[in-house]
């Protein structure tokens, strides 16, 4: 243990003067400005940390208004199809009733016509006017008109 002691001192005096300084550079001056740089970098560091953490925040507070506005936007939309497939419901329904109910009239109308042959009367008005006018022009507007004959 003391041959170690004494090893490990020899290497401290073979290299402790190197590492001492010969002069201490202590300047008072030079230490004043050097703490003014430091407190000057430090406050301008501190400005600009704080300036990114406001525009960090305003970023975020603008996207999540982006967000909400695009949200309600979408759920305007998703509303108006829902409506616009509730009216079609209601549309096609109606178109249902509105074709069993001309295919009523349309039996109606050959039932009387039948009864009246049967007992000998003459045809109703309503057939002698439609073989006058031809065929009935088409229950769904297709766009197109009517060809002239």
């Amino acid at each position: 243990m003391a041959e170690l002691q004494e090893r490990l001192q020899a290497v401290l005096d073979k290299y402790a003067p190197m590492y001492k300084k010969a002069d201490p550079d202590v300047d008072p001056k030079k230490i004043e400005q050097v703490t003014e740089e430091v407190q000057k970098q430090r406050l301008a560091l501190k400005k600009k940390t704080t300036r990114m953490n406001e525009e960090a925040a305003n970023v975020k507070h603008t996207r999540h208004s982006d967000m909400s506005k695009m949200v309600d936007r979408n759920m305007k939309v998703i509303e108006g199809i829902e409506e616009l497939r509730a009216d079609k419901r209601q549309y096609v329904k109606r178109v249902e009733q509105l074709g069993e109910r001309l295919i009523e009239l349309k039996n109606t109308k050959k039932r009387i016509s039948r009864v009246r042959r049967e007992q000998g009367l003459p045809p109703p008005k309503w057939e002698e006017e439609s073989k006058d006018e031809g065929p009935s022009l088409p229950l769904v507007h297709s766009g197109a008109e009517p060809a002239a004959a």
